[in-house]
Formats: C-alpha cells, structure tokens, sequence
C-alpha cells in the first residue's frame, strides 16, 4: 500500500512539471501539442490506478511467485473429517471426489464455501504447490524440511513468510496440520482413490506426499452414511481459499 502511495505521488506530480513545462517553458504549437498529447495519454492512467482496489493485508494475502500468483485469504479454513463418537465418512457415491469438499465438513472459519466444486476451484493446486514450495525451498529453508505452514503460516519465531492464520488452532501440538489442494492432473483427483474395493481417502498434502487419512467401508443405512473403517484423528485439515487468480 505505501508503494502504491509512492507510485501515485510520483505519476501526479509527473503529470504536474508537464503541465508547468508546457505553460512556462517557451515551447512552439507543434511541442506544445504532442507535451499535451503525451499528458493526455498518461492521466487516464492516473484515473484507473488511483480507482484500483488494494486487497486488505487484513484479511488477504498476495502470493507473487511465477506459476503463483493469487490472493487468498489470511486465514486458512478448519476442516474436520472425523468427530468424536460419529465416524460418518464422505459419500462418494453421490458426490465422488468432491465428497471431501462438502461444507459439512467445515469446522472452523469465516469462508464456508455452499458449492464443493466451487471450493474445489478456489483451491492452491498440485502445480501452484509445487511452485511455492520450490521457492521457499531454495530462499528461505534451504537444507530443512519445508512444512507447508512455514509456507504459508511461517514458523513460530517469525510468522514468516506466508503471514496465514489458522482458523482454529492445533488440538494438540503434537497433531500433524494438513492443507487440502486441488490436483487437476490426476485422474482420480484430490479426494478418493479405489483400492482394489476399499476407498482411500487422500484430501491432503503433506510435504510432497499424498497423505492417506483413512479408509471408507460399508455404507451403514441406521444413519445414512458411510463410515470409517479406520482413520487417523492426529491429522488435522486446513484449506486455504484463494480469492482471485492472475
């Protein structure tokens, strides 16, 4: 925002020493005419970069890198896929892959998205990932593990560099954060994958790993759902809502 402040301070008072230069500075019709042109030309300018609106850094961040560029918002949205005493399970058979989108699995959070192939959408993909990934990788934790909330949280000493904000902080800190994204490039999607009869549910990314949080079994009719046959409750999921893309 001060940059921008910057920037349209420097175009005014550009604009300004045209219009002295041209009254005060004894040009001819001919250089008066293209000084004007060339005012002309740059304050609509002026016009449509005073109107643009910056994201608020309270409730959005702007990631910059190549491959990445997209605002999202500042805080990372708190799924829960398994509650205590209810082992109910995404119904895939409804929804396929889009099952571990529903909204009823949100915990936490103001962006509670209605449509999960709109969440899908607003989702970091696989690629987008990567991307980062291998930025941070390289300029900020070379020769370290680089956990996608250092990414995008920071690590406790400086909450740097992602600046993000859980929705809900960690159960318990020796629970394993996940970030659910979206990978267009794989058949079977972010979601659920057939092992051979049993379905693995894989929502989440860890660390340039698909991490299995459970498997589905039978569909149980006394509550009309499917159900868990195993699951890890030690993982927790995050999903990080991206607002516009460039």
């Amino acid at each position: 925002m001060n940059y921008r402040a910057y920037d349209l301070t420097m175009i005014a008072k550009s604009l300004f020493m045209i219009s002295l230069y041209s009254t005060y500075g004894g040009l001819n019709n001919i250089e008066q005419k293209g000084l004007y042109k060339l005012y002309k030309t740059h304050k609509p300018q002026l016009k449509a970069f005073s109107e643009f609106k910056i994201s608020d850094p309270n409730k959005f961040r702007v990631c910059q890198i190549k491959g990445a560029h997209f605002i999202m918002h500042k805080e990372l949205q708190k799924y829960n896929y398994y509650k205590f005493g209810n082992s109910k399970a995404p119904n895939y058979k409804i929804h396929g892959c889009d099952a571990v989108f529903r909204p009823e699995w949100h915990e936490a959070g103001s962006v509670k998205i209605e449509n999960p192939k709109e969440l899908k959408e607003k989702l970091i993909t696989d690629p987008e990932f990567k991307t980062i990934y291998e930025y941070y990788k390289s300029t900020f934790y070379s020769n370290q593990d680089t956990w996608w909330t250092k990414m995008l949280v920071g690590d406790d000493a400086s909450k740097q560099p992602g600046g993000a904000v859980l929705a809900k902080p960690l159960a318990s800190p020796n629970n394993i954060p996940n970030l659910v994204i979206s990978d267009p490039n794989r058949m079977w999607d972010t979601g659920l994958i057939d092992m051979h009869g049993d379905f693995e549910m894989r929502p989440v990314w860890r660390e340039l790993g698909w991490q299995v949080s459970g498997l589905l079994g039978a569909y149980n009719f006394s509550n009309n759902a499917y159900q868990w046959t195993s699951f890890h409750p030690e993982y927790e999921y995050y999903m990080a809502i991206i607002e516009k893309r460039y």
